[in-house]
């Protein structure tokens, strides 16, 4: 030691020496022990609260009166019984929007709906009819009388395919035909496809005298047999 230590020393005081970093919150070790800043230090880990377990669902009741409700198909009647209760008796029933969703048209309904398509499609095959032969400088009247006869075969070729095409794009873009918009009618199909071979199957239906159209009265989902065949039925929209 030098003299001046020995000399502090000797009269009792004890010299301390302060860093320059001292109050500027530099300094880990100024109060003797390690420690971490209060702005670095860590907040506690709060434990995870699990949300409360729901209550277990009630075992859906059907209800007696819906359960015995016609209902389109034996599905629906399932689905009715799985998803109906007791309280769902309402406005917002799944039971009610599910019947309105499968309800078949009436036979009526369907036979003027296509009574007025084959109005529509025979206009359309008189105005191709009348536009093909007049544009191209023929006179139709004078052509049918001289020669109606040959034109017979080709003219009920032409209405034919007309008549297919009329069904045949309406119910493949739309599911419902003009005829079948107003009564209010649409086809309901498991498959778009299927309305592709409902316009030819309709003719193996009514060919037999009518039988596969009056088929309707004997089948559970009233459908005919170009309805059967294509796996389609024909329901209120």
């Amino acid at each position: 030691m030098d003299k001046h230590s020995e000399q502090s020393t000797s009269i009792g005081f004890k010299p301390s020496f302060k860093p320059l970093s001292e109050g500027l919150g530099l300094n880990h070790f100024a109060d003797g022990l390690p420690y971490t800043p209060a702005h670095a230090k860590k907040k506690p880990i709060s434990p995870f609260a699990m949300p409360p377990s729901a209550p277990p669902m009630r075992e859906p009741m059907p209800s007696q009166a819906l359960r015995q409700a016609p209902v389109g198909t034996e599905s629906a009647r399932r689905l009715v019984e799985q998803f109906d209760s007791e309280v769902g008796t309402g406005a917002a029933s799944p039971t009610l929007a599910l019947e309105t969703e499968i309800e078949a048209a009436s036979f009526v309904r369907r036979v003027i709906a296509y009574g007025l398509d084959v109005f529509f499609s025979t206009m359309m095959f008189a105005v191709i009819v009348w536009s093909s032969f007049t544009l191209n400088g023929y006179d139709l009247a004078h052509l049918l009388s001289d020669r109606g006869t040959q034109l017979l075969g080709p003219l009920a070729l032409l209405y034919l395919v007309v008549h297919m095409g009329y069904f045949l794009i309406q119910e493949t873009t739309w599911q419902r035909t003009l005829g079948k918009a107003i009564m209010g009618i649409r086809i309901r199909t498991t498959s778009g496809f299927a309305t592709l071979g409902r316009a030819v199957c309709f003719f193996i239906a009514a060919v037999p005298l009518g039988v596969g159209l009056f088929w309707y009265f004997f089948d559970s989902r009233h459908r005919c047999w170009h309805d059967v065949i294509t796996d389609s039925e024909v329901v209120l929209s």
